[in-house]
């Protein structure tokens, strides 16, 4: 291409040439319209050969790059060398995973806790340019994974040309069905209990991040001196999945009425005064403290964890504590969740001015209908949970009296066949549902 547009210059320059002679003849002649003829010719002229010299730039710019891969190949494997791995039977969990904190906490989690049970024999690699949550990968998981933090143009380019190693977050596959992530997911959790015992973490948390946690409340709250539970109710953008934290103002008079305290995190958001004004409601969202590292501390320092459908959810479980999934949808048809009470949102069918409640049989039988987080059809509509089913939950699950039954200990068969135990609340008020 190079010499073509050479080509093209030698003649340019030879039309220039004769431009010129014809300029100054026309010049004596008075003829304006070969003036700018001549003016037109020199500036097309000036545009390729800058255009060439980008060419000549992209060009080693391209050499430099095809080097700088090679470069970066051999870091991989050199790195996975010292490790005792071979680069030829290992996989990576790269941006699709890193790039959100439920994904990192669910199939990293998942994939350690198989690694440690020996379900699974493959070499993983945390590969990443972009990470939701730094401290979390390297100060926790990094004892179960090699990591390396790459830029953006190597992570786009070891995908491009080793695209079959990457892992994939994608929920259906291309005939619209749930993909089996979910199912080994839940697989590998009741495993997990079955073999380690029931809600063992598999985090543990840091000293560091303990006294990190305390620091964080004394500033939210110097008085502190009472248990606390972090709370995650998901507001960003359009979804389903989000929710409303008026509904959970009973929830939360409950908890301070029981001398627990309630940090909130998450996006900043508008918070209801009747909510604000509580003594023991802690709003961690708009502290000038907020940081990764701090997401993490708090999460596995709390007493227990209240939250919607999303990532810290999923962290909150690699630590153990005890969780009440609420509003939950999408991967509450698949998933099991260690150590959570689940409250579904409820869908309902709406024909001929008749409402009729969705069965979890009918959402399993459709699920990129009622999980995907796309338009619901007209005549589907969504219930997110009462403020009574909030609190009754939050009883059951943190206050519940000795001599009850620990509803984390309680698995029937009604219950397992949606993978996830729920809610006695739920289950006294939408007996359908299970049907």
């Amino acid at each position: 291409m190079i010499n073509n547009l050479l080509s093209i210059l030698s003649i340019t320059r030879s039309i220039l040439v004769s431009s010129v002679l014809i300029y100054r003849l026309a010049k004596k002649m008075g003829f304006n319209r070969v003036q700018h003829l001549a003016y037109h010719l020199r500036n097309e002229l000036k545009l390729m050969n800058d255009h060439r010299g980008s060419l000549k730039s992209e060009s080693q710019n391209l050499l430099i790059h095809d080097g700088k891969v090679e470069e970066f190949r051999e870091l991989c494997q050199k790195s996975l060398e010292r490790r005792s791995l071979n680069p030829k039977e290992f996989r990576i969990l790269g941006n699709d995973i890193m790039g959100s904190i439920g994904h990192i906490s669910e199939a990293c989690g998942t994939r350690a806790k198989a690694l440690i049970l020996g379900l699974d024999s493959n070499k993983y690699y945390l590969i990443y340019s972009k990470c939701a949550n730094i401290h979390l990968v390297e100060n926790y998981l990094s004892e179960y994974f090699p990591i390396l933090q790459v830029s953006d143009w190597q992570h786009e380019m070891l995908r491009t040309t080793k695209a079959r190693l990457f892992e994939s977050m994608n929920y259906f596959d291309e005939d619209a069905k749930a993909r089996l992530n979910y199912e080994y997911s839940t697989k590998v959790s009741l495993a997990w209990n079955q073999m380690q015992g029931p809600g063992k973490p598999l985090l543990t948390t840091t000293d560091d991040d303990l006294l990190y946690a305390q620091e964080i409340l004394n500033e939210l709250d110097s008085a502190n001196n009472y248990p606390y539970i972090v709370l995650h109710v998901r507001n960003t953008s359009s979804s389903i999945r989000n929710a409303s934290l008026i509904d959970y103002l009973e929830m939360i008079e409950l908890a301070n009425d029981s001398g627990i305290g309630v940090v909130f995190i998450g996006d900043r958001v508008q918070i209801p005064e009747k909510i604000s004004k509580l003594p023991r409601f802690l709003n961690y969202s708009t502290s000038h403290l907020r940081s990764e590292r701090a997401d993490v501390a708090l999460i596995a320092s709390c007493f227990g964890f209240v939250g919607t459908t999303s990532g810290p959810t999923w962290l909150a479980s690699l630590f153990g504590k005890r969780i009440i999934w609420t509003n939950a949808i999408g991967h509450s048809a698949f998933t099991y969740l260690p150590n959570a009470i689940c409250i579904p949102k409820r869908f309902y069918k709406n024909f001929n001015h008749v409402r009729t409640l969705v069965s979890f049989h009918e959402m399993s039988a459709d699920p990129q209908v009622y999980f995907a987080e796309n338009i619901l059809p007209e005549y589907l509509s969504i219930q997110d949970n009462s403020p009574l089913e909030l609190k009754e939950t939050f009883e059951e699950v943190f206050l519940s009296k000795s001599g009850k039954s620990d509803p984390f200990l309680v698995r029937t068969e009604k219950l397992t066949q949606s993978k996830t135990t729920i809610s006695k609340s739920f289950q006294d008020r939408y007996p359908r549902w299970f049907d």
